[in-house]
C-alpha cells in the first residue's frame, strides 16, 4: 500500500511539472526579440544528460557545457526530468551486486555569472527509484530486434532490487524504493580565449555528500573535478568537445577500491533555425572504482540523440534520448525532458 501511495504521488509530481513546464513555455514564448548571441547560446548547448547508473551515480558526474554560452548575472535554471531502466548483475543467485529497478530523476540547477566571465552553478538531485513497468515491454523488444537480453529472463518482471555486497563488508550498500538526495554539485565555467566562430572555458566542481552511502547513492566524501570545454560554430553546425579530471575523497576498501577517473563528452548538432537544433552526443570515460567486477570497473559510454527549441531569449526545451554503447556499468536507456529559462 505504500509503494502505491508513492507512487501515485510520483506520478502527480511529474503531471504537475510537465504542467508547470508548459506554462512557463508559454509565457516565455510572447518575448520575440532576441539577440544573434542569445539564439547561439539557447540552440547550440549540448545535451544535458548523464550516465544515470545507479553505482555511478555515487560520483561526480558533471553536466556538458558550452563555451560559446554567455555569462549572465540574471539567475538561471534548468528542470531536467530523466526516466531510465537498469538491469546488471554479476552473478546469480549469489552475487555482489544486483541493479534492477526504474529511476525518475529531477534535477534542479540553478546557475549565475558574478563576472562578465565567471559563472557558478547549483545541482540539487533527486531520485525516485521503484520496480517499475517496462521489463516485460523490453524483453519483448530485444527478442524482436534479436537484441541480446541481459539476463532479464532470470528475474521476475518489474521487481526491485538493488544491492552491492563488499566481500569485507565496509562498503556494502542496500538501496530501497522510494526518493533520493543523491549529493549536490558545485560547478564553475571561467572563459579562457575566443577566436572567430570558436571559444574555450576552463570547468571546475566539487560535489557535497549529501546522498545516502548505506543505500548506494553516495560515498560519504567529496568529490572534485578540473576540466575545459572547446566549442565552435560554423554556419548552421556547431559542437562542443569536452574533458573533465575528477579524484574522488573516498578511498573505498581493499575488495573495492576507489581511483582517480574521466570524464569526456563530443557534441556534434546543427541548427534546422533561429530556434530549433538537433544534436547527437557520445560521452563517457574512465571507472572510479578498482574491484573484480565488470559491472563497476568497465568503462562506461553512451550515445545520445536529442533537439531543442529555443521559445524565446529566456527559455528552451530539449528532448533527448540515450543508448548504452557499454552494456556493463550504464542503463538500458535514458530518456531526457529538460527546460532551461532564465529570471
Amino acid at each position: 500500500m505504500l509503494v502505491k501511495t508513492e507512487r501515485r504521488r510520483l506520478f502527480k509530481v511529474i503531471h504537475y511539472l510537465n504542467a508547470l513546464t508548459t506554462a512557463l513555455l508559454c509565457q516565455f514564448a510572447s518575448h520575440s526579440a532576441w539577440s544573434d548571441i542569445q539564439q547561439t547560446a539557447q540552440t547550440t548547448a549540448p545535451l544535458p544528460v548523464q550516465n544515470m547508473y545507479p553505482p555511478m551515480l555515487r560520483f561526480y558526474d558533471p553536466l556538458p557545457s558550452s563555451a560559446l554560452q554567455a555569462y549572465s548575472e540574471s539567475l538561471g535554471i534548468e528542470l531536467l526530468q530523466t526516466y531510465s531502466n537498469i538491469y546488471e548483475f554479476d552473478a546469480l543467485p549469489d552475487g555482489k551486486l544486483l541493479v534492477d529497478m526504474e529511476l525518475y530523476s529531477l534535477n534542479l540547477k540553478l546557475t549565475r555569472a558574478f563576472t562578465s566571465k565567471t559563472e557558478l552553478a547549483l545541482t540539487v538531485p533527486l531520485y525516485y527509484a521503484y520496480d517499475g513497468f517496462m521489463d516485460s515491454f523490453l524483453r519483448d523488444y530485444h527478442s524482436t530486434f534479436g537484441f541480446p537480453n541481459g539476463g532479464r529472463e532470470l528475474r521476475p518482471d518489474d521487481e526491485f532490487v538493488y544491492f552491492y555486497n563488499d566481500p569485507d563488508g565496509s562498503e556494502s550498500w542496500q538501496g530501497q524504493e522510494g526518493w533520493e538526495v543523491g549529493n549536490l554539485a558545485i560547478s564553475l565555467r571561467h572563459h579562457l580565449i575566443s577566436g572567430e566562430g570558436w571559444s574555450a572555458a576552463l570547468l571546475g566542481g566539487i560535489t557535497l555528500p549529501t546522498g545516502s552511502r548505506k543505500r548506494g547513492w553516495g560515498t560519504g566524501k567529496p568529490d572534485i573535478a578540473i576540466g575545459g570545454v572547446v566549442s565552435w560554430l560554423s554556419s548552421n553546425w556547431f559542437g562542443h568537445v569536452e574533458g573533465h579530471l575528477l579524484h574522488p575523497f573516498a578511498t573505498g576498501s581493499t575488495a573495492t577500491a576507489y581511483q582517480d577517473y574521466a570524464r569526456l563528452s563530443s557534441t556534434l548538432g546543427y541548427r534546422l533555425s533561429d530556434r530549433w537544433s538537433l544534436m547527437a552526443q557520445v560521452q563517457g570515460g574512465s571507472s572510479p572504482y578498482d574491484t573484480s567486477l565488470q559491472q563497476l570497473d568497465d568503462t562506461p559510454w553512451l550515445v545520445t540523440f536529442g533537439a531543442r527549441v529555443a521559445y524565446s531569449k529566456a527559455s528552451s526545451l530539449t528532448l533527448a534520448f540515450t543508448e548504452d554503447i557499454t552494456h556493463e556499468t550504464t542503463t538500458d536507456f535514458t530518456v531526457t525532458v529538460g527546460l532551461k529559462f532564465d529570471l
